[in-house]
């Protein structure tokens, strides 16, 4: 079997692109595997897996806390506009190293006691207990050789470098979309849509009740999935700043959207495997 190029998936987060992961894997692409860290594995929120790399979760996190500053990330964008595209993708915060330790992990006095209360669920969906010497997420940017700016560039630069070299796999994640401009292959892009109303329904569950409001829960951050802190912002602020990202990749990309419900419309894999000139279908 011919495998097509390899490809990007894009999206926000809670979007269906985790089914979109587990339909190119159904079609005979392979999820990219960085090895820098061990895979992730499903849970309540993704029962057949994220179809994601840690490795490369970590180093886009970095990216954008090095591009944008520390209290940015794919949950929280507001310091991310206005943003002038001609900009160097040099770095641009006086940040340039950053790992997880005891000494930056915010977890509340009665996080263990109210695990309910501060994530909406009854264990660390955050992780912040995994961040503790010991833990799987202790030392993880430095672990995956991501933890400066210097490692993090040159780490995505080569996984991107690899999927252009070798076809059939795919790298899917949320943050991609604030990172295109260190992006210098011509991979082509499939986009998830959802209707907004269930992404913001659906991103309260999984990263935390107070999740784009103006309650701060503690330290002035809604929400500390993953030791983000991430602070106020209006859904339709977040919305506005994804999609301004977003018109600058469909400007210059080959970009292929689609819904997550048209994931099972036949007429729509047809066409997404015209884009890919390799059949897309669920097995």
């Amino acid at each position: 079997m011919t495998l097509p190029p390899s490809l990007l998936v894009m999206s926000l987060p809670r979007s269906g692109s985790s089914a979109c992961g587990k339909l190119l894997t159904e079609s005979g692409l392979t999820q990219y595997n960085s090895q820098a860290l061990e895979s992730q594995q499903s849970s309540e929120f993704n029962t057949y897996g994220y179809f994601e790399d840690s490795g490369v979760n970590l180093c886009i996190d970095n990216l954008i806390r090095f591009r944008f500053t520390i209290d940015n990330s794919f949950l929280f964008n507001h310091g991310m506009f206005p943003y002038d595209a001609n900009q160097s993708t040099d770095i641009n915060s006086d940040l340039d190293y950053f790992d997880i330790d005891e000494s930056v992990v915010d977890i509340p006095k009665d996080y263990i006691n109210r695990l309910p209360y501060y994530t909406g669920h009854d264990w660390d969906v955050w992780g912040l207990t995994r961040m503790q010497e010991g833990g799987k997420w202790h030392k993880a940017y430095s672990r995956a050789n991501v933890a400066s700016y210097v490692e993090a560039k040159y780490f995505f630069s080569n996984s991107l470098n690899f999927l252009e070299n070798n076809p059939g796999y795919f790298i899917k994640d949320p943050r991609l979309v604030y990172v295109d401009e260190f992006n210098s292959t011509e991979l082509k892009v499939i986009l998830i849509n959802r209707d907004p109303s269930d992404v913001l329904k659906s991103m309260r569950n999984h990263y935390g009740p107070f999740l784009f409001t103006d309650k701060p829960i503690e330290n002035g951050w809604v929400s500390n999935h993953f030791n983000y802190k991430v602070g106020p912002q209006k859904f339709s602020e977040f919305l506005n700043i994804y999609n301004y990202f977003v018109e600058k990749i469909k400007s210059r990309r080959e970009v292929f959207e689609i819904s997550f419900t048209d994931l099972l419309d036949n007429t729509k894999l047809d066409a997404l495997s015209s884009f890919l000139n390799h059949d897309i279908s669920w097995k």
